[in-house]
């Protein structure tokens, strides 16, 4: 069965997955078993099978896989659960099959997009828990350090999309690909996995709440910029003071600067507005947005 766009495991359960590739440079993580969707939602460029396989989830967990990093290859079963997560700019590869078994819980959903789709799905995904956290109420001895905590975890958040927004774009499009490796400064070799290893790494080292120098990355690879993000700057002093200094201010080391239920929903509001601008700016179509969103 051929699949464009976004798959849904739940209506192809141990289906034969061929994807078509848009970049003669995908980063393939291959496993010599079965991928095996147990709980949470997952998000790739792509999903592929070589066979039909039985798979069996009390199997895969008894023997646990093994990561060789130098190869993308997991040796074993690759169980996919609140603990273990596909990333989003790689192309899977199994031996065996890819779906969901009888054990597996409901929502669980395997998803495919070739792009920068994946790195945003994951983003509302996990702004959403923030959010969700931000309505329990709490007592007012633990209210500081936990909006402290949701706060940092915000910020987090929106690094971790930048990270794999580069990513997920370098390793879909030929283009980009050659332009990081120029700005990057990564020699291409004729060891592949080397090479996309060395991306992966330079890519992963990079603070990315330094907006300034992260952006210059940005028009460097994808010629465009940040949308507009003055007020995170204005934020994100905030978030150093509580990450380095237990929230006291750098300035005088007196005021207190611990987050409030007000500052998380504002900071929050800045982020899903500056990720939907560049979502926009990069042409992310409209009907993917809205088919996320529904679930």
């Amino acid at each position: 069965m051929l699949i464009y766009g976004l798959l849904r495991s739940n209506v192809a359960k141990n289906c034969l997955i061929t994807i078509v590739f848009m970049s003669y440079h995908p980063y393939i993580i291959e496993v010599s078993g079965n991928i095996i969707a147990k709980e949470g939602k997952n998000y790739t460029q792509g999903w592929t099978a070589s066979s039909k396989a039985d798979i069996n989830l009390t199997n895969a967990l008894t023997y646990p896989s093994v990561y060789d990093e130098n190869k993308h290859m997991i040796l074993g079963n690759l169980v996919l659960d609140k603990k273990t997560r596909a990333v989003p700019y790689a192309t899977f590869f199994a031996r065996g099959d890819v779906g969901i078994t009888d054990e597996t819980k409901f929502g669980t959903d395997l998803y495919c997009s070739p792009g920068f789709f994946p790195a945003f799905a994951y983003f509302k995904e996990y702004i959403k828990e923030i959010e969700d956290c931000l309505k329990i109420v709490v007592g007012d001895e633990i209210k500081e350090l936990y909006y402290n905590g949701l706060y940092i975890s915000a910020f987090s958040v929106l690094e971790l999309f930048l990270c794999d927004f580069l990513l997920c774009g370098v390793f879909a499009n030929d283009r980009y690909y050659t332009k990081a490796l120029i700005k990057l400064k990564i020699k291409d070799d004729s060891d592949q996995y080397k090479v996309e290893k060395a991306i992966k790494d330079t890519v992963n080292r990079r603070v990315y709440h330094r907006f300034r120098d992260v952006e210059k990355l940005f028009i460097a690879i994808f010629d465009f910029g940040f949308p507009n993000y003055d007020e995170l700057k204005k934020q994100i002093y905030r978030r150093h003071n509580i990450v380095h200094r237990y929230a006291l201010s750098n300035r005088d080391r007196m005021t207190v600067c611990a987050a409030s239920h007000e500052d998380v929903a504002k900071l929050i509001e800045s982020i899903v507005g500056f990720v939907d601008d560049m979502m926009n700016l990069c042409g992310l179509c409209l009907s993917e947005k809205e088919y996320l969103m529904k679930d």
